[in-house]
């Protein structure tokens, strides 16, 4: 798990800093995969604000859950479709 540390100028006008936690899956060219898992990287990244009594996770709202994702993805495709449909 990587982590890396926002600063933008924020410690300095007294803000609380937000750090990026970017668990990461990266499969090696070759790896001995499928073809169509072979160079791929897959991260999912939370953002979080540090505050005086604890965090915030700026980025929990975001779907991370496989199903989720899915599901975005599809819509996104299904509003796709319509507007090439309206376009034609």
């Amino acid at each position: 798990m990587r982590k890396h540390h926002r600063k933008m100028g924020s410690e300095q006008k007294g803000l609380s800093p937000v750090i990026t936690i970017e668990p990461g899956v990266y499969i090696p060219s070759s790896f001995n995969v499928p073809e169509r898992y072979r160079g791929i990287g897959i991260r999912i990244e939370d953002e979080v604000l540090i505050t005086e009594t604890g965090y915030e996770v700026l980025t929990a709202s975001i779907p991370k859950e496989v199903k989720h994702i899915e599901s975005l993805l599809n819509n996104f495709c299904h509003g796709m479709g319509a507007m090439d449909s309206q376009n034609n």
